[in-house]
């Protein structure tokens, strides 16, 4: 069986040893340099789940008055390069924040390229993750059915509710996407069934015609989340 492996693609002053040196005793792992970036391989099995990458950019700047760029892929086999190279391609067309996670990158391509073209590319990346592990696409679909209420979910799903916070765990390390997060709740639900509308996406009009529909059909327009979505998707 193939490990799994996580990608952290990071892009800074590499000539500042003691910020290397940091990041080698941090990660304690095999890497690699890459057209000006500096990636480094995870054991995805060994990984903290509470290993919070986002808040080294302002612990960087604090400590090591530098700047850093900071990319967290999905999860991949050893023998899946290939797939990690085609997302470290489109994360250097997209690149906006000094954080970026496989949510934002997906954010970005609605935001920046209405075709969405790149973003079917991560959608069939994503799927086939989903499809390794039993009864993921089961939780995830009892999730949008139970507005993203664990216990009904885990219900609908004839799962014990450990057994379905494991499930949900799993598609979040495994993929980036945290269905418990709204935004990436809704990247999932694209990805799992509008296979043949993501292809056609060619314009902001059309994917918020989308949005709508899924809130609607979901109950997710109340107060809370129609405020967040003004400001995620400009409605």
């Amino acid at each position: 069986m193939n490990k799994e492996t996580k990608y952290v693609v990071l892009k800074f002053n590499m000539n500042n040893k003691n910020l290397l040196s940091f990041f080698d005793d941090l990660f304690s792992s095999n890497r690699f340099e890459k057209e000006g970036y500096l990636i480094y391989q995870l054991d995805a099995l060994k990984i903290n789940k509470d290993y919070e990458l986002a808040s080294l950019v302002d612990l960087i700047k604090v400590d090591f008055n530098e700047d850093v760029k900071i990319f967290e892929s999905c999860v991949f086999k050893d023998d899946e390069e290939s797939l990690f190279n085609v997302i470290f391609d489109l994360y250097k067309k997209y690149v906006s924040k000094e954080y970026m996670n496989m949510s934002s990158l997906c954010m970005n391509i609605f935001e920046k390229d209405g075709r969405s073209k790149d973003l079917y590319i991560i959608r069939n990346i994503v799927v086939n993750i989903m499809k390794e592990e039993n009864d993921l696409f089961t939780i995830a679909k009892a999730m949008y059915k139970n507005n993203l209420n664990v216990s009904k979910s885990a219900n609908d799903a004839y799962m014990h509710r450990n057994t379905a916070i494991n499930k949900l765990n799993i598609i979040k390390n495994k993929t980036g996407l945290n269905i418990q997060n709204f935004q990436d709740a809704f990247i999932l639900y694209l990805f799992m069934t509008y296979k043949n509308w993501l292809c056609k996406l060619h314009n902001l009009f059309l994917f918020n015609c989308i949005l709508n529909e899924v809130m609607v059909k979901y109950s997710l327009w109340n107060t809370k989340l129609h405020k967040q979505g003004g400001i995620l998707w400009q409605l």
